[in-house]
């Protein structure tokens, strides 16, 4: 194990929450990160075999571009409530030298369900489906993995059904 030297990271976030009226509500969130090694140096690995990494190589395990968007809505009468969530994650790294990375993708989750209040009680039932459209992703990288397995997949659709209950003192 080796320490690199000088890395550099530039980024920004930004989110907007916004009440659109009727009962709807959106929320973006942004994130950019440029992160790289700014000298040059030898990767070591257990294995005993070394790699040299040139400065300007990305930091694996670092997204540049991650965005989450979602819109809501809420039916107060009848405390019916759903929304739609957009997820995208641009290509990561997942070796020092970037010879290996993970594609960018993009995903959709949706759920709904019925929110009740009973004096200091109040319940929620619900229904969650993610990865709508059943796209093939990685959910998460191991960086600089001796074997070379980089990536763990995300899951296809899938779905959870639930209940809250709360009281309040």
């Amino acid at each position: 194990y080796a320490n690199a030297g000088d890395t550099e990271r530039k980024g920004i976030e930004l989110s907007v929450d916004a009440n659109l009226g009727n009962n709807i509500k959106s929320y973006v969130a942004y994130s950019y990160l440029d992160a790289e090694f700014k000298d040059s140096f030898t990767s070591q690995y257990a294995s005993g075999s070394n790699q040299n990494v040139q400065s300007g190589c990305k930091i694996p395990g670092t997204y540049k571009n991650r965005t989450y968007a979602e819109i809501s809505w809420r039916h107060p009468g009848t405390g019916f409530f759903t929304s739609l969530e957009g997820i995208y994650s641009s290509k990561v790294y997942t070796n020092d030298v970037n010879t290996s990375s993970a594609d960018a993708y993009a995903m959709f989750n949706w759920k709904g369900g019925f929110q009740q209040k009973l004096d200091k009680w109040s319940f929620s039932e619900f229904i969650r489906v993610d990865n709508l459209t059943n796209k093939d992703f990685v959910s998460s990288v191991r960086v600089n993995d001796q074997n070379s397995r980089f990536y763990e997949p995300g899951l296809p659709a899938n779905w959870t059904v639930g209940l809250n209950a709360s009281y309040k003192f």
